[in-house]
């Protein structure tokens, strides 16, 4: 999902799937994949977190041994 603003300030959606995108500029579409999005925001680890989580699952994987927590927030 991604939102689009133009420089008239005209707001789009845009969704790609695997076989085909779509583009909305429905003002109920634009408001709910604004609300998805930043709901991902919310919960998403910040770069520092994502590098110390994906280190900790790539030394999890060379020692063999399951990794010691989730890298959840």
């Amino acid at each position: 999902m991604v939102l689009l603003e133009t420089r008239d300030l005209e707001r789009f959606a845009f969704a790609e799937g695997v076989l085909a995108g779509e583009m909305s500029a429905d003002p109920g579409v634009v408001s709910r994949v604004t609300q998805r999005l930043s709901a991902i925001r919310t919960q998403a680890l910040s770069p520092d977190e994502s590098a110390r989580c994906i280190g900790r699952m790539v030394d999890s994987r060379e020692s063999r041994s399951p990794p010691a927590s989730t890298c959840g927030a």
